[in-house]
């Protein structure tokens, strides 16, 4: 896990890591609107959510196997995590 605000990384969870098909995010109810946004190696952006519910999959079937980065957002926090898709 790396980040700029460790706060914001103790709420919300990602799981599993490395992952196969799906990936589940986990945040708190009281925590205000969060985005995400899945990054691939060469810096795209993959795919974004404008509003991650407080349990929420993500399909990861269509990405091939690597190194990918999940940025979230909530107000002026942001926090990063590096996911492994296998």
């Amino acid at each position: 896990m790396t980040g700029s605000d460790e706060t914001l990384q103790g709420l919300v969870s990602f799981y599993p890591n490395p992952a196969k098909n799906i990936l589940y995010i986990e945040r708190p109810a009281n925590e205000r609107k969060l985005s995400m946004v899945m990054i691939d190696a060469a810096g795209r952006e993959l795919h974004r959510y404008d509003a991650v519910e407080v349990f929420q999959q993500v399909d990861l079937s269509m990405l091939i196997p690597g190194v990918y980065t999940i940025i979230m957002r909530s107000g002026e926090r942001t926090a990063s995590w590096k996911l492994v898709k296998n």
